[in-house]
């Protein structure tokens, strides 16, 4: 980050912090960004946060049949989430390495083909990857305060900015 985008990282209160977090993963919904935008790669890694620990890896992969994989890959590597792009990297890898956005079908059917007993003992987030998550977007949260703090649920008002 430049020393004038640095300049720009708001600090936020207690509050501020909590409603920004919420507004982050309540309308963690890539379709609304462009590729490439920093927001739509922290709502990937919301989306990927959340769901993992809900449900695993594996669960994650089928409910996201939208995103390819190597976008996850990506995004998690640009909001510079180490520790979790290393696990689901080597997740993609004994997957055969790539999972494209396709049909909700196709991807069950993908998985159901790619997804061995072997790789239910890496079907969760470790405690340092769920770590690395959090201290991530925590950090994108503040390089975009003023958006965050701006969302209203349910509006997309909050998109023109």
């Amino acid at each position: 980050m430049n020393r004038r985008a640095a300049l720009k990282i708001m600090q936020l209160d207690e509050n501020q912090q909590i409603v920004a977090w919420n507004n982050l993963v309540t309308n963690a919904d890539p379709a609304k960004y462009i590729p490439g935008d920093n927001r739509r790669a922290a709502a990937i890694v919301s989306s990927y946060m959340g769901i993992a620990n809900n449900g695993g890896l594996n669960h994650f992969l089928t409910y996201s049949y939208d995103l390819d994989a190597h976008e996850v890959l990506a995004s998690l590597e640009k909001l510079e989430a180490s520790i979790a792009a290393t696990q689901f990297r080597n997740v993609l890898e004994k997957l055969g390495g790539s999972l494209l956005a396709s049909t909700e079908q196709a991807r069950w059917d993908q998985l159901e083909d790619l997804w061995t007993e072997g790789l239910d003992e890496n079907d969760f987030l470790t405690e340092a990857a769920d770590q690395d998550l959090v201290k991530a977007l925590t950090k994108h949260i503040e390089e975009y305060a003023e958006f965050y703090l701006q969302m209203t649920d349910g509006a997309d008002t909050w998109l023109k900015h």
